[in-house]
């Protein structure tokens, strides 16, 4: 297939100090889409899980983890690992004692290991559980919830530069609205916030550790117009509105926020679509969900690499069982695949970027075919996009390209001494890319040279 390359160009001039020449590089900006092509990796079907609620997680290892909410010996839900190429094994089957139905995603702290939580089950009460667990299966109950410390943890844990973690609870606590606590390492935890419907309630997702060092987060309820809020939490427990959602910019948000490098905010409620919100709490709807273009988002936000964000739909789309979608900083709403009863359906986590430069993913449902019933899936995207390109002048005075990539396409270095479409030549040969990035060692520039990389058909 023949690849039409159209893209926004950006000149970034530098100049070497010891030549004291002039070089100039292409950086490509808010890069459109230029095709995507979906794969499913694993059909779940109990045995080997059901029903995964959460976002994957890529590991240390380069294998991704996550969890499903049903299914495994108990059907009470599973922790899984996956290779890349899609090879899926079960590494926990929840149990009840050790935790039930667990809707957060992992995450890997400073020693190594991965931290999450399940919603329920730890004892007869069935509040939920905090655990670690090895890259190799072995699982630890850190806390077993008891209402009174919080209750149904449905987030991701967050480590803060203190070592300690911190999360949110959708139920227990003083007024039984939700908690934020934090756990040391070991698993001792404690309650730093109880909500009380005017400061939030049964918040759902994940706090943001965001650049001014306080952590942010979405409240489905309340606000100054019932409809539900960000708020801002202090580590010294304080928690205060930072903004709140009034039906046109958006309604109940749950799931968590994205921090990008202008300083904004960025995210998704069930009612209304992509927003933006300022530091300060001014919040903005990007770009109205319609049903054509999807529907009910319960998910948060991923930045990609070529600095647009990718998201999920639950509902919506050509079948009405939701779409992944791609939008920009400025607004512009792409559905980049409506999903299907057969390939997946009703996805509930936002996809995340593997070092491949791919998106992984999960779904609720679907994955029939086969002879099997789909329980859900876990998908690969490889977005085929524009190289965002980065010129980085080493300590001898040369310098290299770095750009975005995606694994397995081929790209080619160009270079030409005015802008003229047909002055283009080819620099070197062309490059099969390995992984997420790609390096390129141009050494010294001439004068007044323009670079660029192309992506290949």
């Amino acid at each position: 297939m023949k690849t039409v390359i159209k893209v926004l160009m950006v000149a970034m001039r530098f100049a070497t100090r010891r030549t004291g020449l002039v070089c100039i590089a292409l950086t490509f900006l808010a890069a459109p889409v230029f095709g995507q092509t979906f794969t499913k990796l694993v059909t779940f079907g109990t045995t080997n899980g059901a029903n995964p609620q959460s976002a994957l997680f890529q590991a240390s290892d380069g294998n991704f983890y996550g969890t499903t909410y049903a299914g495994g010996i108990s059907n009470l839900g599973t922790i899984f690992k996956m290779t890349p190429g899609g090879q899926l094994t079960t590494l926990v089957s929840f149990t009840n004692g050790n935790g039930a139905n667990p809707m957060g995603a992992l995450m890997q702290a400073a020693d190594g290991y991965l931290y999450g939580t399940a919603r329920y089950g730890g004892n007869t009460n069935s509040f939920g559980t905090i655990f670690k667990m090895t890259l190799s299966g072995d699982l630890t109950t850190l806390v077993t919830l008891n209402w009174t410390n919080g209750a149904q943890p449905k987030g991701t844990l967050v480590q803060n530069s203190d070592g300690n973690f911190y999360g949110t609870t959708a139920g227990g606590g003083l007024f039984a609205l939700g908690t934020v606590f934090k756990m040391t390492p070991s698993g001792a935890l404690t309650t730093m916030v109880s909500f009380n419907g005017g400061n939030g309630w049964t918040p759902g997702g994940t706090l943001l550790k965001a650049k001014d060092g306080n952590f942010y987060g979405l409240s489905p309820g309340e606000g100054t117009y019932g409809r539900g809020m960000i708020f801002k939490f202090i580590t010294s427990g304080l928690v205060t509105t930072v903004g709140s959602f009034d039906g046109t910019n958006g309604a109940n948000g749950e799931s968590g926020l994205i921090q990008a490098n202008n300083g904004n905010f960025y995210g998704t409620t069930p009612y209304g679509g992509p927003f933006m919100a300022t530091p300060g709490g001014a919040i903005t709807l990007l770009a109205p969900f319609t049903g054509p273009n999807g529907q009910y988002a319960v998910g948060a936000l991923t930045i990609g690499s070529d600095g647009n964000f990718y998201g999920v739909t639950a509902e919506g789309g050509s079948q009405g069982v939701g779409v992944i979608f791609q939008i920009t900083p400025g607004g512009a709403l792409t559905t980049l695949k409506s999903l299907n009863q057969v390939i997946g359906s009703n996805p509930n986590a936002e996809p995340i970027q593997g070092t491949d430069g791919n998106f992984y993913g999960t779904t609720v449902n679907g994955g029939i075919g086969g002879g099997i019933t789909g329980l859900g899936v876990i998908y690969r995207l490889t977005v085929i996009m524009a190289p965002m390109l980065k010129p980085i002048l080493k300590p001898d005075h040369t310098f290299s390209l770095l750009w975005s990539s995606v694994s397995n396409l081929n790209y080619q270095v160009q270079c030409s001494t005015n802008m003229i479409q047909t002055n283009w030549t080819d620099f070197g040969t062309p490059i099969t890319a390995t992984n997420g990035s790609t390096t390129f060692d141009v050494g010294n520039c001439a004068s007044n040279v323009i670079y660029r990389v192309k992506l290949l058909p």
